[in-house]
């Protein structure tokens, strides 16, 4: 079975030569003041969206309706393929500020933190015939500047994603990685055995440096100073400016012709999003 092919984020959410790499920031995250700026216990007012066939992956028909976001009391339920028919799709909750932060102030390259719960309600097997089954869970952190405002961007985007490997014929089951630059993978030293318990992920970025800051998962840290950003190459997308925050479930591959018919849900609750500072 595949691993996921990572394309992070989609127009849908903005309507819409790097610079040198300035030193990686020196303070941990947890020595870092922060300014929490939004929070949302369930995700509802976060926007679903089908990345449809990722990567080629399949020949499978696909659309929206092969995606959902249920809000479900104190957290939401994101699931790929409620249906349950032959198909692939990566579900994707996102969440945009759009030029202006909640306090008001411009969207900037700054540091940001971004911190989520995640339970998986199943867990995945190696078992064909179980029709609920995981590749992973993702959450990504993505900085937009479609018109050069902030740097010379040239229609690139800043994108820093953690992926939970959940896929039980992977030799990366249940470590945590991150993207760097060339969509490459690099292995945080993280690994949460799947289980159906809530873990917490806490993602800080500097994206004026566009490196990682660290990673924190359930009290553990791992130091991702030395990690770049991925930059992806976005024509399609808008001229606005933006930061993006999305909560992603990822069903197993079907094969590329879809013989097996997968589904996944993860349920997210407590996404927090703010501004880290010296």
């Amino acid at each position: 079975m595949k691993l996921r092919f990572l394309s992070l984020l989609l127009a849908a959410f903005l309507v819409p030569s790097a610079p040198a790499l300035a030193e990686p920031t020196e303070e941990p995250s947890s020595q870092l003041d922060y300014t929490p700026l939004y929070y949302s216990p369930n995700l509802a007012d976060f926007r679903i969206v089908a990345e449809c066939n990722p990567g080629g992956g399949t020949q499978c028909p696909c659309d929206q309706s092969d995606v959902a976001l249920n809000t479900e009391g104190d957290y939401a339920t994101v699931t790929s393929n409620p249906q349950g028919r032959k198909t692939w799709a990566n579900a994707i909750a996102g969440r945009t500020f759009n030029e202006f932060l909640p306090d008001g102030a411009l969207v900037d390259l700054e540091s940001y933190r971004y911190q989520i719960n995640m339970r998986l309600p199943q867990l995945p097997t190696t078992d064909v015939s179980q029709p609920e089954n995981g590749n992973g869970v993702l959450q990504v952190m993505t900085l937009w500047d479609g018109r050069n405002a902030l740097w010379e961007s040239n229609k690139r985007s800043l994108e820093a994603g953690v992926y939970w490997v959940l896929n039980k014929w992977s030799p990366w089951y249940g470590k945590v990685l991150v993207y760097t630059r060339g969509l490459a993978l690099v292995d945080t030293g993280i690994t949460i055995p799947p289980d159906k318990q809530w873990h917490s992920m806490v993602l800080s970025v500097d994206f004026k440096t566009q490196r990682y800051i660290s990673l924190e998962v359930d009290g553990e840290i791992a130091d991702l100073s030395h990690v770049e950003v991925v930059q992806l190459y976005r024509p399609d997308w808008g001229d606005n400016v933006g930061v993006i925050i999305t909560a992603e479930s990822l069903s197993t591959w079907p094969q590329y012709y879809c013989p097996y018919a997968f589904s996944w849900d993860t349920q997210f609750s407590n996404a927090d999003f703010g501004r880290l500072h010296r």
